[in-house]
């Protein structure tokens, strides 16, 4: 698949405020060009005339964050909400939209992909690298350049209260399941059984593919389901790692997922939107019980009152 390199420049200083936002178009991450640093951080790695010429003569007063979509798949809808977004935050951005080719780039993301220990007892490693620690629990993922590495923050915190939370009679449910990295790791870390929904067809090819490869896909299902059509089984946990939009939306259709005692999970949530997602959550009945930050995204766990 060819995709839409949708362009974001932004002042330095601007470029933390402006990844935040531009997280919020894609959730499988986002790509920063950003060499305001290059000459004081050279000396530490190498010589500075070691560095290409090209490097040298980037504009250090800029950044360039690359998000990209399907080529199939219109950029109007995205780019106009990043100019409502950025107008609001008074950044100033020039926004242009490119087209690359899967052959350029389908294997260049995995030179930066590396295994990663999570939380107290997990390893998530490539699927073409052998595990470095057998002693903890390895998530093997091979997620295309389209799908997250599971080493994003809001994915490593989703991990950690899984870690928790989950034990032999745990039914999870994973909202939103992408990669399908959530509902392996549940059912490796002992859960009886996982299902991922997401409205994404490809999404759902490949979690299967990644249940596959860790040798639980008797245990995971995947299927395209909207949560909110959701009513006939109830779960033990139930996780969603989206977007705050969406999680304050479904607050209320949470706990009838649930049962009895059972906890959530939830991720995505940008800092600027945390106050605002768990005041929802709390007013559909929910205690809040766990709060983890990573850099600048929080996630919440916690139980309903009612279920």
């Amino acid at each position: 698949m060819d995709y839409n390199d949708i362009i974001v420049t932004v002042p330095v200083a601007d470029v933390e405020t402006a990844e935040n936002i531009c997280n919020m178009v894609v959730p499988y991450g986002i790509y920063t060009e950003d060499y305001s640093d290059l000459l004081q951080l050279a000396p530490q790695i190498a010589h500075i005339d070691l560095i290409d010429e090209g490097l040298l003569a980037k504009d250090k007063s800029v950044a360039k964050i690359h998000i990209y979509i399907p080529a199939s798949q219109n950029p109007t809808e995205e780019t106009a909400y990043l100019k409502e977004r950025f107008s609001a935050q008074n950044i100033n951005a020039k926004i242009d939209v490119d087209t690359v080719l899967e052959s350029s780039y389908k294997d260049k993301w995995k030179e930066y992909f590396k295994q990663r220990a999570v939380g107290k007892n997990m390893l998530v490693c490539p699927a073409w690298e052998t595990p470095g620690d057998t002693s903890k629990t390895v998530i093997k993922i091979d997620p295309g350049a389209a799908f997250g590495t599971g080493t994003h923050p809001t994915t490593v915190s989703c991990l950690e209260l899984l870690e928790r939370y989950v034990d032999s009679n745990s039914k999870v449910l994973d909202i939103g399941t992408g990669s399908g990295i959530l509902s392996v790791a549940a059912v490796k870390l002992g859960a009886e059984f996982a299902r991922g929904i997401d409205i994404d067809e490809c999404a759902v090819r490949v979690a299967k593919d990644t249940a596959r490869l860790n040798n639980v896909g008797e245990r995971c299902s995947f299927d395209t389901e909207d949560a909110q059509n959701i009513t006939v089984q109830k779960y033990n946990i139930v996780v969603a790692n989206i977007v705050a939009d969406v999680i304050i939306y479904l607050s209320d259709i949470f706990k009838n997922l649930l049962e009895k005692d059972g906890k959530f999970i939830v991720s995505g949530i940008i800092d600027f939107r945390a106050d605002e997602v768990k005041d929802a959550l709390i007013k559909s009945g929910a205690s809040v019980t766990d709060e983890i930050k990573i850099d600048n995204w929080y996630a919440f766990g916690g139980t309903y009152d009612r279920v």
